[in-house]
């Protein structure tokens, strides 16, 4: 297990080195199937911990990208130990203890340190690994997961840059075209609770109204409401 607690016993400054030594993880593990499994489950129980969790996350994620019966079998172990449960509580013990961290914080809050990465580290790399479980499949929840990151970045952010990397995130949902029921469910969010009055829309920050326009050029054409040129649309 020596690269795997390499890995996650690896710093915020050490980019160059963590993405290297989870290449090698990688590699040995695709020859040896049963330490990917233990480094798994070493994984699981770091999130399960709160300890470490964004290397935990990284490494999953390396592991999630093939398509052979190993994968399958780690998919079939993330299921059964419940990932985006686990997910779910990670994250809301993570953001209950930055926000007792920021109280006596005095810099940038982008750059308040938790768990050996910043703030700003450790948000970004929640959200890419909620992406990862949403392209695998693997999000079998009761709870919507644009709902629950719009309750824990909007409803209870830390600063207003959680707000800004939660509209980053629903972008990027856009750009990576997504299915028409995940759009109108995002159109509904914004027009129920993010846009619900004109005071709210006069105050969307640049993020937010671009990721409302998107959506909102995206359902009307696909409505034939209006034709979308180049630069701009056109209303019929």
């Amino acid at each position: 297990m020596f690269f795997t607690n390499c890995v996650l016993n690896s710093k915020s400054d050490e980019g160059e080195k963590i993405t290297s030594l989870i290449n090698k993880l990688y590699i040995i593990t695709k020859e040896y199937p049963d330490y990917k499994v233990a480094t798994i489950k070493t994984c699981l129980d770091c999130i399960e911990k709160n300890e470490k969790t964004l290397l935990a996350y990284k490494v999953i994620q390396k592991f999630l990208v093939d398509n052979d019966e190993v994968s399958k079998k780690i998919g079939e172990m993330l299921i059964t130990n419940k990932i985006n449960e686990l997910y779910k509580v990670n994250f809301k013990r993570y953001k209950q203890n930055a926000l007792e961290k920021a109280k006596n914080y005095t810099q940038d809050i982008d750059t308040l340190p938790i768990d050996n990465f910043t703030h700003s580290q450790n948000l970004r790399g929640r959200l890419e690994f909620i992406n990862s479980l949403i392209s695998a499949n693997l999000w079998d929840s009761s709870e919507d997961p644009i709902m629950f990151l719009y309750n824990i970045l909007i409803e209870n952010p830390i600063s207003e840059k959680d707000k800004i990397e939660f509209f980053n995130w629903i972008m990027n949902l856009i750009e990576n075209n997504i299915d028409q029921e995940t759009e109108e469910k995002i159109y509904n969010i914004f027009n129920s609770k993010i846009c619900k009055d004109q005071k709210c829309c006069q105050t969307l920050s640049i993020q937010a109204f671009e990721s409302y326009l998107r959506i909102f050029l995206n359902i009307n054409s696909r409505k034939n409401n209006i034709n979308l040129t180049r630069n701009f649309a056109m209303v019929i």
